[in-house]
C-alpha cells in the first residue's frame, strides 16, 4: 500500500496509459448484472478522475 503522493508519482512516471475500471467486487456485480439480475454497488467513490470513470463505467454496465 502506497499514500496518494506516492501514487501520483508513480503515475507521472507511467507516461501514456489506458485506466480501465475493475477489481472483484465490481466485476462480480457486473456479472451479476449481465446475467440479467438487479444488481447495485454500495460503498464509497473518490471525487476524482479514477472514481469519476469508475462511476461511469459501472453504470453503463447497468448497476445502479
Amino acid at each position: 500500500l502506497i499514500d496518494e503522493a506516492r501514487a501520483t508519482a508513480i503515475y507521472s512516471d507511467m507516461g501514456t496509459a489506458t485506466e480501465i475500471s475493475g477489481g472483484s467486487a465490481a466485476n462480480t456485480i457486473v456479472g451479476v448484472g449481465n446475467l440479467g439480475a438487479r444488481a447495485a454497488y454500495v460503498g464509497k467513490v473518490k471525487d476524482d478522475q479514477i472514481g469519476k470513470l469508475y462511476t461511469h463505467d459501472i453504470r453503463a454496465a447497468g448497476v445502479t
